[in-house]
């Protein structure tokens, strides 16, 4: 049974496209494992901060999962927990950053 060109390549073509899908599901699991550990990227793990001038070096360090740099947008503060929502530069993305702040608050 001969198998027909057309069919042979539309397979390969969907064998390639799932095989890119899969990768690009792996890579971005592992960049939101990274994501979790990284302190203020969730509300669980706030990145401690002893000043003003301490909250904007984390904000300047900090980059977006596509690597782009972040633009404070805004802000609020609840307990001890400020939560800075910053836009990527590059891909436009939402990425909240929190901080502790309870040092400030006293």
């Amino acid at each position: 049974m001969d198998m027909d060109p057309i069919l042979l390549v539309l397979l390969v073509a969907l064998a390639v496209t799932f095989a890119r899908f899969v990768q690009k599901r792996w890579e971005r699991a592992g960049q939101e494992r990274e994501r979790a550990r990284t302190p203020g990227l969730t509300p669980d793990r706030p990145a401690r901060v002893d000043s003003a001038e301490e909250l904007d070096e984390v904000l300047e360090a900090l980059r977006c999962a596509c690597g782009g740099e972040l633009d404070r947008w805004t802000e609020s503060t609840r307990a001890s927990l400020k939560v800075v929502r910053c836009r990527c530069r590059e891909c436009e993305d939402d990425v909240d950053v929190f901080f502790d702040v309870a040092v400030l608050l006293n």
